[in-house]
């Protein structure tokens, strides 16, 4: 499931650099407010990432055994 977020969160991202220019236009204030946006989808995506790491060596932790998480199709993150 984690796996999948960062997945989501990496797509996202990059819609978001990718539609910026066609989005803001010539607007000072728009092209702020979108830079804000992608370092927060910047963030979210290190967020997720972060998170399957941790989750990762806390099963480590618990079973002694390492095993890179996978999503539902199977893909390790």
């Amino acid at each position: 499931m984690r796996a999948r977020f960062h997945d989501e969160l990496a797509a996202l991202e990059a819609q978001a650099l990718g539609g910026i220019d066609l989005a803001v236009g010539d607007d000072p204030d728009r092209r702020e407010w979108a830079m804000h946006m992608v370092l927060v989808a910047r963030a979210l995506e290190r967020f997720g990432d972060n998170a399957v790491d941790v989750g990762e060596q806390t099963a480590f932790v618990v079973t002694g055994l390492f095993r890179a998480f996978t999503d539902a199709a199977g893909v390790a993150a």
